[in-house]
C-alpha cells in the first residue's frame, strides 16, 4: 500500500505527458513481462486450472481493482491535486469495512461506525476545496473516491483468490486480464505511438510505476493477505494516503491548506479510531 500511495503523485507527472489509456496498457504490459520471468520457479496450481467461478473473480478483481482503480485515479489526478487525492484515499479502511458489511455481513461496532463517520466528514471538508483556483476540481475528487471504492473491492476479491493461487501466478493473471481489457482503450494511441516523444525521465517513471504497482506491491499484498482478516487488511490500506501525501509535498512541491489539513486530521482520526476498534474486537473474539 505504501508503494501504491507513492505512485499517486508519480502518476500525475506521467499523465501530464502520456495519454492515460496508453499508460495503463504500458503498465500491464511491463508487469506481465516481469512476472512471466518469475513464474517458472513458483509451485502450486496454474492459471488454467482455475474453476470458472474463480476465473470470474479474477476478471472482476482485475477489471475493478486494477483497471478501474488505475483509470479513475489517473483521470481524477488530471482534475485535482495529488494532495487531495492522497487524503481521499485515506478513507480506504472505512470503505473496506463498509463493503465487508455488504459482502460478508460483518457487524460494525459503535466505534467502527464512529470511525466511518469521521472519515466521511473529513471527505466533506476536502471536497470543500474542490473549486478553488489551484487546479483542484470537485469532479476530480469524485473520480478519486470512485478509485477508492475500486481498491476496496480489490481487497475483498483478492482475499479469496490469494488462498488458491500463489502470489506470482495471481499477480500475473490479474495483469494479463488488465492488459486485455485496456487494449481496446489504448489502441488509438498505440497506432500513433512514438517513444521519442517522451523524455527518458517519463519512460523511467512509467516503468517504475508499473513494477511498483503491479509487481512489487501485488507480490507483497498477495503474500500477506492469506494471513490476515479482511478488516485488518483494510486498516493497512492507510499506508497508501500517508505516502501519497509525503511524496506529493516533496516530489511535486504541493502545499496543504488549512481546510485540507482539518479534513486530513479527521480522516487520520478515523483510521486511529477504527484501528483501536478492530483490535478491541479481536481481543473479545
Amino acid at each position: 500500500m505504501a508503494l501504491v500511495g507513492a505512485n499517486v503523485p508519480i502518476g500525475k507527472v506521467i499523465i501530464a505527458e502520456m495519454p492515460i489509456y496508453l499508460f495503463a496498457f504500458f503498465r500491464f504490459a511491463i508487469a506481465s513481462v516481469a512476472l512471466a520471468a518469475l513464474i517458472s520457479s513458483e509451485p502450486g496450481p496454474r492459471l488454467r486450472q482455475l474453476a470458472p467461478r474463480q476465473w470470474r473473480n479474477l476478471v472482476l478483481m482485475s477489471l475493478i481493482g486494477m483497471v478501474g482503480f488505475t483509470i479513475l485515479i489517473l483521470e481524477g489526478l488530471k482534475r485535482t491535486s495529488a494532495t487531495d487525492a492522497g487524503i481521499i484515499t485515506a478513507t480506504l479502511p472505512a470503505t473496506v469495512a463498509l463493503l465487508g458489511v455488504v459482502f460478508f455481513r460483518d457487524r460494525l461496532s459503535r466505534h467502527q461506525i464512529f470511525a466511518i463517520g469521521l472519515a466521511i466528514i473529513g471527505l466533506v471538508f476536502i471536497q470543500a476545496t474542490g473549486l478553488d483556483s489551484n487546479g483542484r476540481s470537485a469532479f476530480g475528487n469524485v473520480l478519486v473516491i470512485g478509485a477508492v471504492i475500486c481498491e476496496a473491492l480489490f481487497v475483498i476479491l483478492a482475499k479469496g483468490l490469494s488462498t488458491i493461487l500463489k502470489p506470482v501466478r495471481l499477480a500475473l493473471g490479474a495483469n494479463l486480464v488488465g492488459l486485455v481489457l485496456t487494449l481496446p482503450l489504448a489502441l488509438p494511441d498505440l497506432l500513433r505511438f512514438d517513444i521519442t516523444e517522451y523524455t527518458p525521465l517519463i519512460i523511467a517513471l512509467a516503468v517504475w510505476y508499473a513494477l511498483a504497482a503491479s509487481v512489487f506491491a501485488l507480490l507483497l499484498w498477495y503474500h500477506g493477505l492469506p494471513h490476515v482478516e479482511t478488516a485488518t487488511a483494510g486498516l493497512f490500506t492507510a499506508a497508501l494516503p500517508l505516502t501519497a501525501l509525503a511524496v506529493s509535498a516533496t516530489f511535486l512541491g504541493e502545499t496543504i491548506g488549512a481546510t485540507q489539513l482539518f479534513g486530513a486530521a479527521l480522516v487520520i482520526a478515523a483510521i486511529l479510531q477504527g484501528s483501536g476498534a478492530f483490535r478491541t474486537r479481536s481481543r473479545h473474539d
